[in-house]
């Protein structure tokens, strides 16, 4: 599976990765998809009850307007408690998701508001997680 780092949904991709924060709370990229796909993430968030919960995975499937398959929204629990390593297990659980949907690309749109450390570093947990699943 190709994977890609970006700030903004780029080209064409089977999925994109976004980010919430426990209670649902859209990071700043997953609030901008949300908004091109006319509130498609916000909805998905209510219908399921998802939490934002960490390492909770929400799948988003056949969003309008968009074109790509999956929008992938993964829970950070909440943002203090957060450590770079966590991203590691919620990097593997994303493998694993994307692989059950087919997904042969996926695009992680990763902002500042992800996580409190490094950006960079946080980045390279879930890659390595994603890697190692």
């Amino acid at each position: 599976m190709k994977i890609s780092f970006e700030k903004k949904a780029a080209g064409k991709s089977d999925a994109v990765i976004v980010f919430a924060a426990e209670g649902g709370k859209l990071a700043g990229a997953a609030q901008k998809l949300d908004e091109k796909s006319g509130g498609a993430i916000k909805r998905a968030i209510k219908a399921e009850g998802f939490t934002g919960g960490k390492g909770r995975l929400l799948i988003v499937s056949g969003p309008a307007g968009m074109p790509l398959a999956h929008i992938v929204v993964a829970g950070l629990g909440k943002p203090k408690d957060l450590k770079a390593r966590d991203f590691e297990g919620i990097g593997s659980s994303l493998t694993t998701e994307l692989n059950k949907h087919k997904a042969v690309s996926a695009q992680v749109l990763f902002d500042d508001e992800a996580c409190r450390e490094a950006k960079g570093v946080a980045a390279a947990h879930l890659a390595e997680g994603m890697l190692l699943n």
